[in-house]
């Protein structure tokens, strides 16, 4: 890596070192959201959308590996620093080439390249332990730096006529096809050593589970392991805040604290809070989202020496519909990150109608709290305050305290929330009341807090009530239809380049763009869908009668896409489609949307024929209806607006009956996809002949429960924290039939049932698997909350609810299903699932 590094150095120009140590800088964990800012920023000749976020998923690798490199491997920060910074030069001088093509090829290239490249929770906790591991890595960025030198040497070359031609028409894949191949061979250099070391720790693991079965037949020795666990992670919690305390000290490398300081923040929230500002983010175009940042208003509040309060709603609820705030709220918090002092820090959570997870206040406020701590810088105190508030099962006011305190790391703290109108009304006023802590100024910790809210006007009575002085912002009053009638043009300028609108008067592109504009009454949606339908016209006297006729609401608007859904030949595909997304748990991806997709009650296998070709043209197919992210390639909505218009039903009479089919009932979703879920999951294909599990029948042993009375705490060496530890402990065992209090079962000679009872992220048995397993096998019970009888899975679903099923996963286990319906009646009744009880009672 380091010959990587001098061979850059080497290679660059006088100037280009001068730039590179002005970018190489050791990255923070909000890096890659500034960097991919600015480079939007400098793209200046961009007419699309956002290019640059293509780039946040590499470049947050590269961040992290810098890390690692920093904690595990060398001593001297400037080789983090180099490595980040020359990723950077070379990114940075495709840029202000102004080759925009080149470098949106060179983003799609890194975006694909991420896709299949390890990820650092691959190996991450195998890293500080394989030294065959840490080659492999380091192996794979000195590939990485020597493709970014070929990148800055072809920028800086000497650019004559023919060069200059050469650089314009010669792909980023065909001039760099060589270093990206090898860059693929690291990769898979990586993947093999991440299974090495991941087999030899399963098979270190295999060996304690066998040992521990071994010693069953014995009650004395079967409470050996289990007391051993308890003191092994009592002595783990001992030792990790020893380490953070001799670390404070400066008597302790940060290596020996970075594993506990990492699992305590990722106890704190796991949310992924960038998700939606990145999909945010790609919808933005060049020269929108700025109207906001340059008003009085906002410079004030920017300014202000006291807590401030910005709320940004529309004039009106239709205004609000599509109107571009998310995507506004993106570019303001791009401007924050751009603009933000040493002393400053940035927080944001947008809320999204397609992640269930994200309309929880306190999943919000962890998220806040959670968002750029450092494992490497963790302060003991606040560590000990996450630990404190997990202990009280994460309760408001304590979660509340850890936001004030986080506040006062800095001298001034901005919080965006966007589309507070999504959460429930209850969610939505512990999230007020939470936040008005905050700017209330009791706060004994100290810092600024700089909230900005965006919400519909119907929230309006909620803001008040906790924000009075709150300064009020109205899309339509302050300017924001002057960035739609910008980005109205840019979106025809793109459809024209792309080729999707053809025009034979040129005089007809202004009028498309006046009409789209007049029409759009302030909505961004109606105007990236209006644009489709003109798209389709043949000829330039269709599309100026399509002019005089566009749609009046967004209803109209989707009832259209809808009819030219059905002209096509797809209308089944985009049905089925729309039924999936539409009931979906979580976001379903690209492969599973494929296999879901022509599933039928009834099937007994799958049937590799029918799976959906061309499956990367749905959004297409469904008139842009729905959306896939290209980087994750899951499959959305576009708006929540198109989920309201289509489980309406209150409009059943008025509809044309050509689009009736797409129109579905709310309870009727869960029904059809658990029924498709229970079908899935009992297919012939996944059974397999099995031998039955040998069970060894022992004298009867103490539930964990009981075995944590027996110990007391008076062999606990420190209280509280042992006794949580214990907790989780029983937890774990109390979940397993191998610790039910009345037998021990031994591991099965073969597979048990179809892959056996475990969890499926773990069995690598099913990397390979059908992709829909995943999904089905987690989301199955969910979605039959309201089964109806049926002769085709309602068997097949009371022999799953046992637990006893090998892919259908359940909160209880088998043994607790026989023995007692208590916790599962429990849960049933807590879930309102209401199939279950029925069984149950």
């Amino acid at each position: 890596l380091r010959a990587a590094l001098d061979d850059f150095q080497a290679d660059i120009s006088a100037e280009d070192r001068v730039q590179l140590q002005a970018l190489a800088e050791k990255p923070d964990v909000d890096a890659c959201i500034t960097w991919t800012a600015s480079l939007d920023r400098m793209d200046r000749n961009r007419r699309g959308a956002s290019i640059a976020t293509r780039l946040y998923s590499f470049l947050q690798s590269v961040q992290q590996f810098s890390t690692m490199v920093d904690t595990y491997i060398s001593s001297d920060p400037t080789l983090a620093a180099l490595v980040w910074g020359s990723v950077k030069l070379a990114i940075y001088c495709r840029v202000v080439m102004n080759f925009t093509s080149y470098f949106d090829e060179m983003s799609i290239a890194f975006k694909d390249f991420h896709r299949w490249s390890p990820r650092l929770a691959d190996y991450q906790l195998l890293f500080p332990a394989s030294s065959r591991l840490q080659i492999a890595v380091c192996e794979y960025y000195a590939s990485i730096i020597s493709t970014c030198k070929q990148l800055v040497r072809i920028a800086r070359r000497s650019l004559g006529q023919q060069q200059l031609t050469t650089v314009m028409f010669t792909s980023f894949h065909t001039e760099n096809k060589s270093l990206l191949s090898g860059m693929q061979t690291h990769v898979r250099e990586v993947n093999y050593e991440i299974t090495l070391a991941t087999s030899q720790a399963d098979a270190e693991e295999h060996k304690r589970q066998a040992s521990e079965r071994e010693s069953a037949p014995n009650h004395r020795q079967s409470l050996v392991p289990f007391v051993a666990n308890v003191s092994r992670e009592i002595d783990n919690a001992k030792s990790w805040r020893g380490n953070i305390g001799r670390s404070q000290a400066g008597k302790t490398p940060p290596s020996q604290e970075r594993g506990g300081a990492s699992d305590v923040i990722d106890a704190l929230s796991t949310f992924d809070h960038t998700s939606a500002f990145k999909r945010a983010r790609r919808k933005r175009y060049q020269g929108t989202g700025k109207w906001l940042t340059e008003t009085t208003a906002f410079q004030a509040y920017r300014k202000s020496s006291t807590h401030a309060v910005i709320w940004l709603s529309g004039k009106s609820e239709i205004l609000l519909f599509g109107s571009g705030k998310t995507v506004l709220s993106a570019s303001t918090i791009d401007h924050l990150f751009i603009h933000r002092e040493q002393d400053e820090t940035v927080l944001f959570v947008l809320l999204s109608h397609s992640d269930s997870s994200s309309l929880q206040a306190e999943t919000i406020i962890r998220s806040l709290i959670r968002q750029n701590l450092d494992a490497e810088n963790l302060a003991q105190e606040f560590a000990m305050d996450i630990l404190k508030a997990k202990s009280s099962l994460w309760d408001v006011p304590d979660l509340i305290g850890l936001l004030q305190k986080k506040s006062a790391f800095c001298r001034q703290t901005y919080v965006v929330i966007d589309a507070l109108d999504e959460l429930d009304p209850q969610e939505r006023r512990v999230l007020l009341d939470a936040l008005s802590v905050l700017t209330s100024g009791q706060s004994r910790y100290g810092g600024l807090i700089k909230l900005l809210v965006t919400s519909r006007t119907g929230t309006k009575p909620d803001i008040k009530r906790v924000f009075p002085t709150a300064v009020h912002m109205s899309l339509e009053a302050y300017g924001a239809q002057a960035e739609l009638a910008a980005y109205t043009k840019a979106v025809v300028e793109e459809r024209l380049q792309s080729g999707d609108l053809y025009v034979t008067d040129t005089t007809l592109v202004d009028e498309i763009v006046t009409a789209l504009g007049n029409g759009a009454q302030g909505m961004f949606l109606w105007v990236s869908l209006g644009i489709e339908d003109i798209c389709s016209q043949a000829s330039d006297e269709e599309i100026r009668i399509a002019l005089q006729n566009l749609p009046k609401t967004l209803a109209e608007t989707f009832s259209r896409a809808l009819l030219r859904v059905v002209a096509r030949d797809k209308a089944l595909v985009c049905q089925r489609a729309f039924v999936w997304i539409l009931a979906a748990k979580r976001p379903l991806l690209l492969a599973e949307l494929r296999e879901a997709i022509p599933l039928q009650l009834g099937q007994q296998g799958s049937s590799p024929g029918k799976a959906i070709n061309a499956i990367d043209r749905l959004t297409s197919w469904c008139e842009n209806l729905i959306e896939a992210d290209e980087e994750t390639e899951e499959f959305r909505l576009i708006h929540h607006t198109v989920r309201t218009y289509l489980l309406d039903g209150s409009q059943a009479a008025t509809r044309d009956s050509r689009t009736s089919r797409f129109h579905v009932k709310i309870e009727d979703l869960d029904n059809m996809i658990g029924n498709l879920c229970v079908t899935y999951l009992n297919f012939n294909d996944f059974k397999t002949t099995v031998s039955k599990t040998s069970t060894m029948e022992l004298a009867r042993l103490p539930h964990p429960r009981d075995l944590m009375r027996a110990i007391g705490n008076d062999i606990l060496p420190w209280g509280g924290v042992a006794t949580r530890l214990l907790n989780n402990l029983v937890s774990r065992h109390a979940d397993s039939d191998s610790c039910d209090g009345r037998r021990i079962t031994a591991a099965p000679p073969t597979i048990s049932a179809t892959f056996g009872r475990a969890d499926l992220d773990s069995l690598k048995s099913l990397e390979a698997s059908p992709p829909l397993i995943r999904y089905a096998s987690t989301f199955w019970l969910e979605h039959t909350y309201s089964l109806r009888r049926s002769k085709h899975t309602y068997e097949y679903w009371k022999q799953m609810v046992d637990g006893s099923h090998a892919l259908a996963k359940t909160p209880w286990t088998n043994g607790e299903f026989l023995t007692g319906h208590e916790k599962v009646l429990s849960w049933a009744q807590e879930h309102r699932h209401w199939a279950l009880i029925r069984k149950l009672l």
